[in-house]
């Protein structure tokens, strides 16, 4: 039994490591047919990436987009909750709000970012906060509507007048588990968004991963670019490693009720 557990153990390293090596065998081959023009090899993104995280401009750029990331991550994420509560509390209002969801889950991310890009002042944050919104207010209102049905009969006899301590005191607390997954979800997409966003600033005193790698491209500087690829590739890895952690924490959490 323990060497079969051993065994075990050395698989999914073992299986990851494989998978990690072939991938950069493959691009290593799309680099080599490219000549290693617009697809560099690692040999030379590496060393760049290097001079890269040696300057302190480039912790200036990985700080304004985690920090743009965060503030519109978190006012999302209010209005998400609030929004859904009342939408899981009160049936006609969420109602009012599906037409509203519908467009803006249906609605390309790369559309609406060209809709704010030209009119909207630090449209990056509208853009995160707009695609992270139904996550956030769908968590919300599946544990509303969840609890609202398991305490169905106090709640119709408090629903007039204690409405509001009845969201605070009962189907928000009684939410917690649907909300901790729709922010694990929001998570793993507001640092993409946010890079994405970035690529479309056109200002020369715009800050942000995504921006450099657009002007690095639009420059013909494919081996720098690729280096700041490389980088947001290593913070993404970074926040889903976390991500599952924090999932795989909270499944035993669950499991273990």
């Amino acid at each position: 039994m323990r060497s079969d557990k051993r065994e075990k153990a050395y698989v999914k390293p073992l299986c990851i490591a494989l998978g990690s090596v072939f991938l950069i065998l493959v691009y290593e081959l799309f680099a080599e047919l490219s000549g290693g023009t617009f697809i560099p090899s690692l040999s030379s993104v590496l060393p760049v990436t290097g001079q890269l995280l040696a300057k302190g401009d480039t912790y200036l750029s990985i700080g304004f987009t985690i920090g743009r990331m965060t503030i519109a991550y978190a006012i999302s994420a209010l209005l998400g909750i609030a929004l859904g509560q009342f939408a899981g509390y009160f049936k006609n209002f969420g109602l009012f709000m599906t037409p509203l969801m519908s467009v803006i889950r249906s609605l390309p991310t790369v559309a609406l970012i060209l809709l704010l890009v030209v009119y909207v002042p630090g449209f990056s944050y509208y853009v995160v906060a707009i695609v992270l919104f139904p996550v956030f207010y769908l968590g919300s209102k599946e544990g509303a509507e969840h609890a609202y049905k398991t305490y169905d009969m106090v709640l119709r006899i408090d629903s007039g007048s204690r409405w509001m301590k009845n969201i605070f005191s009962v189907t928000l607390p009684l939410s917690t588990d649907h909300i901790f997954l729709a922010m694990l979800q929001a998570a793993g997409m507001a640092f993409k968004v946010e890079v994405l966003s970035e690529t479309f600033a056109k200002s020369v005193g715009f800050n942000g991963l995504g921006y450099e790698i657009y002007y690095c491209y639009a420059n013909v500087e494919y081996e720098i670019m690729a280096s700041y690829i490389l980088i947001v590739l290593v913070l993404a890895i970074a926040i889903d490693i976390l991500i599952m952690f924090l999932k795989s924490r909270f499944n035993k959490r669950i499991f273990a009720r």
